[in-house]
């Protein structure tokens, strides 16, 4: 014979509340059960189309295995009311646009209509927003950690770069060579993309 377990439903959206009443259900149920449950409670007969899918959580953990056995996981007493916390479930979101890389990305920074991408891979993208691939750079010899666009100037041991026209700055350093790619006006284009190294 299995085992029933104490709960209360509770939640913080106004629109799905039931009675907070101490409902008995058996040690094993599943969230699969515990959604027909509170469905029930919410709207009786529940037809398919007017079925609403909840997530739930318990001792600060979403459940997603059988009731008991959060409960333990959790060193937590089988012999007391436990207090359940549901909310609408909503679907892991889709993209709707990717950028392409041949390995993991690690860094991500955006400045108007410009992303910057830092790989594992050893190489840093250009892409515009729209999703084209603009340029590639090459030449680290270790996976990117991080990335960013600078502004105006930047200095570094080897090589000072000084106002750029207003315009956005990535400066990529490697062995002795720096290489400067500038977002902004440059001989009255707007937003184009222009680099040029410097030693």
């Amino acid at each position: 014979m299995t085992s029933q377990l104490q709960i209360k439903l509770v939640t913080k959206q106004s629109d799905y509340t039931v009675p907070e009443s101490v409902l008995e259900v058996p040690e094993n149920v599943s969230t699969k059960e515990l959604n027909l449950l509170l469905n029930s409670l919410l709207k009786g007969d529940v037809g398919e189309d007017e079925f609403e899918e909840f997530d739930f959580l318990l001792l600060g953990e979403l459940i997603r295995t059988p009731l008991s056995q959060h409960i333990e996981a959790k060193s937590s007493s089988l012999e007391q009311v436990h207090e359940i916390e549901y909310f609408i479930k909503y679907p892991a979101p889709t993209p709707e646009n990717s950028l392409i890389h041949d390995d993991w990305i690690s860094g991500v920074d955006t400045i108007n209509k410009w992303i910057l991408t830092g790989c594992y891979d050893a190489t840093v993208h250009i892409w515009g927003t729209d999703g084209e691939h603009k340029l590639t750079i090459p030449g680290h010899t270790a996976p990117i950690k991080s990335v960013a666009w600078l502004k105006c100037a930047v200095i570094s041991v080897d090589v000072a770069l000084a106002e750029w026209g207003g315009g956005t700055t990535l400066l990529a350093f490697y062995e002795s060579i720096s290489i400067a790619y500038t977002l902004g006006n440059k001989g009255g284009v707007t937003d184009g993309l222009y680099w040029s190294m410097v030693q």
